[in-house]
């Protein structure tokens, strides 16, 4: 869920030591997320990202990125 998080406001526009801030976390641990995220969808950067997300299905289990279920 943190890495969905974190790919969601990437795609968003926020900077990496933005998303960071914003999630709490340090920017080694925004990084090191980051380039997990990369690594499994098979990119080398944001705008790869940005463009996987927008042109691809997500599938986001348990009510979605923040937890939350959203209504039937």
């Amino acid at each position: 869920r943190s890495e969905a998080r974190l790919a969601a406001l990437l795609c968003d526009g926020f900077t990496l030591r933005d998303a960071a801030t914003d999630l709490g976390w340090t920017i080694e641990t925004a990084r090191s997320a980051s380039k997990q995220i990369f690594a499994r969808c098979g990119i080398s950067g944001q705008p790869e990202l940005l463009r996987k997300m927008l042109t691809g299905v997500l599938w986001f289990q348990d009510g979605g990125v923040d937890g939350v279920d959203t209504p039937s």
